[in-house]
């Protein structure tokens, strides 16, 4: 199936403390479509320091190095050294020197020096608004991509599976029964695993070995 996609890589707007980049728009030809983004927050030279601290791994990290919490500090940060280098250890995705975010007035006021990652993938909403929008022409791009469902027999058909599954309260076994019927487990799995944050995802992966070591 062919897929037109267009490329931005562009700041669009602002939430918050959260600045949202718009990656580019894609459309398949049987109408499927929309816009891909990513969400950044601000760092300090301070925050950005203390991402870079062994104390600041400790905390993020400990759980996945030490599941069973047997293992020392000492152990755990000797580990990571080993397994990735702790020169070489970057603990989320950041726009580093991303000139279009650094000359941001926001982050000039904010002193920020570096753009962490908190979020990717699908995260604009069909009716996308921001506290200060940045680019008119790029949210009118997703608001087009992202809302043009909303003109579709699709959206009627979405909305009333949604209200079912609410109806029947459905868990998490019943949907993955549902996924693995429409032929979409391996296209969920690979989106999920590209959008959701880094940590998380390691964290299930070490729960997933850690499940099958006890097994065997």
């Amino acid at each position: 199936m062919s897929k037109q996609q267009t490329n931005y890589d562009k700041v669009v707007g602002r939430n918050g403390q959260e600045i949202y980049i718009l990656d580019y728009t894609f459309k398949h030809e049987d109408g499927f479509q929309g816009a891909v983004g990513t969400v950044v927050v601000g760092l300090t030279p301070e925050m950005e320091n203390y991402m870079n601290s062994n104390q600041w791994l400790l905390e993020r990290w400990y759980d996945v190095f030490s599941p069973d919490g047997k293992k020392t500090e000492q152990e755990v940060i000797d580990e990571i050294d080993r397994e990735i280098g702790l020169g070489n250890f970057e603990p989320f995705e950041t726009y580093h020197d991303d000139e279009e975010l650094l000359e941001l007035q926001y982050s000039k006021d904010n002193n920020f020096v570096a753009f962490e990652v908190i979020g990717c993938g699908r995260c604009f909403k069909e009716d996308q608004t921001f506290e200060e929008v940045l680019n008119e022409e790029l949210l009118e791009e997703i608001l087009k991509y992202e809302g043009a469902i909303l003109d579709t027999k699709q959206r009627e058909a979405v909305i009333q599976i949604v209200h079912k599954l609410q109806q029947i309260d459905v868990d998490g076994e019943t949907l993955q029964y549902i996924i693995s019927r429409v032929g979409m487990e391996d296209q969920m799995l690979r989106q999920l695993v590209m959008t959701l944050p880094l940590q998380q995802t390691l964290q299930l992966v070490q729960e997933r070995v850690e499940l099958l070591t006890n097994v065997n």
